[in-house]
């Protein structure tokens, strides 16, 4: 097989995850989201193209700002990093194949969804917060998506279309909205529940389930690991964000049909 695609791929995951990481800041100080030189956020010194490459950058520098020596948030190379692997992995492990054109649009709308969750990750991880601007937009992506992931693995119709939307929504979205609803926001924020079924929609059912078991098992040790080392308190919350992110990302690629039985 040809290294030239994943190489590709994995530095196009690290310059997306880049973009990932400045999108969450932007949005979260107010800036304009495609206008205005990046920079630092402890000096606003503009960053040159030599301080902007993914994951070297930062490597190179020590983790700090180049011109005020400020520390550098970890998040940014580690999701760098991550993203350029996801998308690797993607590629290699992707279930729908490449050989109809309706897997190869799932895929591209795959790399979206990965893109925006880093964004959204990051943005939960340090802000505790999961935006509607980035979260909504990916909801109509989403249902197309889920229409050509059934017409390749059934028969397309309402029903069976109808099946695969609620059953995935409802296992990933419906379970974080009751947790919601029913501690009035302390265990589960809302935007969790909106997350849960844009993921849930594109997932379908048994992958939905996985995923969900997937980000509890992992939040679980989170923050189990975090209370032994001190790091956490017993009523602080644990971002869920990024924990759905993860289970989203291995549970779509594993083989499984779009519905039980």
């Amino acid at each position: 097989m040809s290294v030239v695609l994943p190489a590709y791929l994995g530095l196009a995951g690290a310059a997306f995850a880049s973009f990932a990481g400045a999108l969450a800041w932007r949005m979260h100080t107010g800036r304009g989201v495609v206008t205005g030189r990046s920079c630092c956020e402890h000096c606003g010194h503009s960053l040159a193209a030599r301080d902007l490459v993914p994951v070297l950058s930062w490597v190179l520098l020590r983790g700090t700002c180049r011109y005020c020596h400020a520390r550098i948030d970890p998040s940014a190379p580690v999701a760098e990093a991550a993203l350029a692997a996801a998308f690797v992995l993607s590629y290699l492990f992707w279930p729908l194949g490449f050989d109809d054109p309706r897997g190869v649009i799932c895929f591209v709308l795959w790399l979206i969804y990965l893109t925006v969750f880093t964004a959204l990750a990051i943005y939960d991880l340090r802000w505790l917060q999961l935006p509607d601007r980035l979260v909504l937009p990916l909801a109509p992506l989403a249902l197309i998506d889920a229409g050509l992931r059934v017409d390749l693995r059934d028969h397309l119709t309402l029903g069976t279309y109808a099946w695969h939307v609620l059953l995935g929504a409802g296992i990933l979205g419906g379970a974080y909205a009751i947790l919601h609803l029913v501690s009035g926001g302390r265990w589960v924020g809302f935007g969790d529940a909106k997350l849960g079924l844009v993921a849930g929609t594109v997932l379908g059912g048994p992958a939905a389930l996985i995923a969900l078991a997937l980000a509890n098992i992992t939040g679980v040790a989170v923050f189990l690991v975090a209370r032994l080392a001190g790091r956490t308190g017993s009523a602080q919350l644990v971002p869920l964000g990024p924990l759905l992110v993860v289970g989203f990302t291995i549970a779509g690629l594993l083989p499984l049909p779009t519905h039980f039985g």
